[in-house]
């Protein structure tokens, strides 16, 4: 057997040429369209035969009779001799037989026909040349597989799974630059073929091209793939107002898709990791503003530089913005106080009353105290004019185990065997008066509930003084604590001996 494209020996059992490379095409595919060039085909070729002149044999008996000598009768051959009757019969079976051949000759014809259009109309199928690719990737023949997926990407361009179907080639090729290739060629033209970052992704991140794969996920708008390769995103920051000019103080809050930081200047500067780091919202007091924000991620990959621009123009001092907003809560909450600038101090009180400079100075974040609270707000700058007052309502309300009076008391028994008390009313040795504690709020540290303790220290005359000591007891275990807060607004927690 031969090859049919290249005339190269072939086996029996051997479906694709060595020589070649092409498929010997065992079993012909039905092909509506070629059956109908077929059928227009075979149609011309009858009409064709129908003008031909019709040759029908004799009898068989009629052709074993011998002719009677009185019968005989004489006709003139092609060539002007006389023939007999007998001869003429031998020449009209002659021509029987041909005419079999010839009709045997024009079916062999039509059956070649028929195989040679079915095939190239076969390997003229897009969807011919993908379905074969799939199975070679199912047959592990990676070679094979490409040859027929570049069929098919010649034959539909704009496919997106013939590309894909080649990468997967190259890739069990073991050729990760052309599957590299293929793959971003792909997604520059179809962006939204998800089944391809998988690919591409895990080979940026071996080459470790964060920055590429973060270009890659600014292009995307699937956002299951946004959601997936979060960590790699970098996109610039948004700005929670936009810019335009504004007749009150402003707090302004950058927002970003991952864990990384950003980092932001005022005043039109270019921004860099030494720029200010962004925490807590930007407080924009009167003046003129040019916000500009990047973002880095956590591999270090910088975002392009987001920016807007605020005109602020405050006739009269703003009220301090306070972070936690009014309400019930049944979990320990901090409420925070924001100011333009260190110029500006706030004060506060906590039963509702009118605050001013003899109140409570806010300096670190507040613990929202237990049960109903009314806090006031006033915030001076630094030529003492004052801001309108905020008044905001709270209540924590929560179910502990353990009582406040019960907190109290634990701790005196904890510094009495500290010895910083000498007896449960809280006296200290060599010194008139005593020491009294109340508990302010309830904290969370560590996923553990605490009471939080002021202590006071009141003298024999009954003048009272706090004295700026924190404990803690814990809710759970009964422990007591001294509690600092530090820079972050939590608290530091150390145990009585």
């Amino acid at each position: 057997m031969k090859c049919p494209h290249c005339g190269a020996p072939m086996k029996e059992d051997q479906i694709f040429c060595e020589k070649c490379g092409k498929e010997r095409l065992l079993v012909p595919v039905y092909d509506a369209e070629v059956d109908a060039k077929l059928e227009s085909t075979i149609s011309a070729i009858a009409d064709d035969l129908a003008d031909t002149r019709q040759i029908v044999p004799l009898p068989l008996d009629q052709e074993e009779q011998k002719p009677d000598p009185a019968e005989t009768e004489i006709k003139l051959s092609e060539d002007g001799e006389e023939q007999t009757e007998s001869e003429h019969k031998k020449l009209h079976k002659r021509r029987f037989l041909i005419g079999i051949s010839a009709g045997i000759a024009v079916v062999v014809f039509l059956v070649f026909l028929t195989g040679a259009l079915i095939y190239r109309n076969n390997h003229a199928s897009y969807e011919y040349q993908l379905k074969m690719a799939e199975d070679m990737y199912e047959a592990q023949d990676y070679v094979q597989m490409l040859t027929y997926a570049k069929e098919a990407a010649a034959l539909a361009p704009n496919s997106s799974d013939a590309r894909m179907m080649m990468a997967k080639a190259y890739a069990g090729q073991n050729n990760t630059e052309m599957e590299q290739k293929t793959l971003e060629a792909l997604l520059a033209a179809d962006s939204a073929y998800v089944q391809a970052y998988d690919l591409l992704v895990p080979i940026y991140e071996s080459q470790k091209a964060y920055e590429k794969i973060g270009q890659l996920l600014l292009s995307c708008k699937e956002q299951t793939v946004l959601d997936k390769y979060v960590a790699y995103r970098c996109d610039a920051p948004e700005f929670s107002m936009g810019g335009g000019s504004y007749d009150e103080m402003l707090s302004v809050k950058l927002i970003a898709p991952g864990s990384g930081e950003i980092y932001y200047t005022t005043n039109g500067g270019q921004p860099d990791r030494s720029s200010t780091r962004y925490i807590t919202p930007i407080i924009l007091d009167s003046g003129i503003y040019h916000l500009q924000a990047i973002y880095v991620n956590t591999y270090g990959v910088t975002s392009a530089v987001a920016e807007e621009k605020y005109t602020v123009d405050v006739r009269t001092l703003s009220a301090p913005f306070v972070s936690l907003e009014a309400g019930t809560y049944t979990e320990p909450q901090m409420i925070e106080v924001e100011t333009p600038s260190d110029m500006y101090q706030v004060y506060y009180t906590t039963d509702g009353s009118e605050p001013g400079f003899e109140s409570n100075l806010y300096t670190e974040p507040i613990p929202l105290p237990l049960g109903e609270s009314h806090f006031a707000f006033i915030m001076y700058d630094e030529n003492d004019n004052s801001s309108d007052i905020l008044y905001e309502d709270y209540s924590l309300q929560m179910e502990l185990a353990l009582s406040a009076d019960q907190a109290v008391n634990l701790l005196k028994q904890a510094l009495i065997l500290q010895g910083s008390l000498t007896d449960a009313d809280g006296h200290v040795e060599g010194v008139e008066g005593n020491r009294q504690y109340e508990v302010i709020s309830v904290i969370s540290e560590n996923d553990m509930y605490y009471y939080l303790l002021s202590e006071t220290f009141v003298s024999a005359d009954g003048t009272s003084q706090k004295t700026g000591n924190q404990y803690a007891v814990c809710i759970t275990t009964g422990e007591s604590f001294e509690a600092v807060q530090n820079m972050m607004g939590t608290y530091d927690l150390h145990k009585l001996q």
